[in-house]
């Protein structure tokens, strides 16, 4: 087909624009999800010092009372809780029979982290559904603006972009990711407790260490929605770029200091759609991106760097990673 001559950086910076657009775009469903998880830190505390201020004596932890069995209202409150959220089959086996006063404890605080996890899950299928949608559309107008050629625009059916989610990065697709974080989080939180138990330490101690376990999860949680955003964001741009039927595309890194390895490798690079394992994000908070290949007449002769010594953007000749590294570090 017949494209405009592109002679400068507009891929380049079309492409860029696309990921930073879309990230921008999953910054309120990051502030969603660090509420999330913000309030069952809350309700954690909560339980965890109603325990101190019940069983922790003078002299330490009254073990006897620990031991005892909750009341048969508390523990049906905590099965009707499990039921409502929809978690009856995650329900570990000790938390089905009868529960000590402990137990209890434990037991709920696996409740709170598994419904985190249920809404962190649904505010994050929500924004990557959001940010499939938002590269295939804005891949597809950037190729009629760039090369002249108008493209039959489309949306993507509900199907493809459900596949689209199901793919996986690094051997798991987001979801799977979102249960590991929370089985660490559960993990954490259960041990806490046992600890605090055995050693007698003081309740600003033990609320300090849980602070900690959710500061990790909710580190854990924005990172993951941050590199999978970027994954959806290549994946809806192949799908846009196949609908134009274009078969190849550019790896394009940053060019700063701060450009992993493995992404320098591979910029400026072409490879095939269908390669599936160069197409970033190819680690975690990953910045590099993909443009189309149109041929090799229509390659930009510029692109953008970040100066080391002032840290703002210019332009410079085309080339890739190694050459800008020998000319500007």
């Amino acid at each position: 087909m017949p494209f405009l001559n592109r002679t400068d950086t507009y891929w380049d910076k079309r492409a860029e624009e696309q990921l930073t657009f879309v990230e921008l775009q999953s910054l309120p469903n990051l502030k969603a999800i660090d509420k999330v998880y913000l309030n069952a830190r809350r309700y954690t505390l909560e339980q965890v010092k109603n325990l101190y201020l019940a069983y922790y004596l003078k002299n330490g932890w009254d073990t006897q009372a620990l031991r005892s069995i909750a009341p048969q209202g508390d523990i049906r409150r905590f099965r009707e809780a499990v039921a409502t959220a929809g978690l009856i089959d995650e329900l570990p086996v000790n938390y089905s029979a009868r529960l000590t006063r402990l137990e209890m404890v434990e037991a709920n605080l696996w409740l709170e982290a598994n419904k985190a996890a249920l809404a962190h899950g649904a505010i994050q299928t929500a924004a990557h559904t959001e940010a499939v949608a938002t590269a295939y559309q804005y891949a597809m107008y950037n190729l009629s603006k760039g090369t002249g050629v108008v493209p039959a625009f489309s949306q993507l059916n509900t199907r493809t972009i459900d596949n689209i989610l199901k793919t996986k990065f690094y051997g798991k697709n987001y979801s799977d990711r979102i249960w590991a974080n929370k089985g660490k989080l559960v993990k954490n939180l259960r041990e806490e407790l046992a600890s605090a138990v055995a050693s007698g330490q003081s309740y600003s101690k033990t609320a300090n260490n849980i602070r900690e376990s959710y500061g990790v999860t909710r580190y854990e949680a924005n990172r993951l929605i941050r590199t999978e955003t970027n994954h959806f964001n290549t994946l809806g741009s192949v799908e846009s770029y196949q609908s134009a039927g274009l078969e190849e595309f550019i790896f394009v890194a940053t060019l700063d200091a701060r450009t992993s390895t493995i992404c320098q490798e591979h910029d400026g690079k072409k490879y095939t759609m269908k390669n599936l394992d160069v197409q970033p994000p190819l680690h975690p908070n990953c910045r590099s991106t993909i443009r189309a290949f149109l041929g090799k007449e229509y390659e930009p002769d510029q692109r953008i760097m970040r100066d080391p010594e002032t840290g703002k953007n210019r332009y410079i000749s085309n080339m890739s990673y190694d050459q800008w590294r020998e000319l500007y570090l």
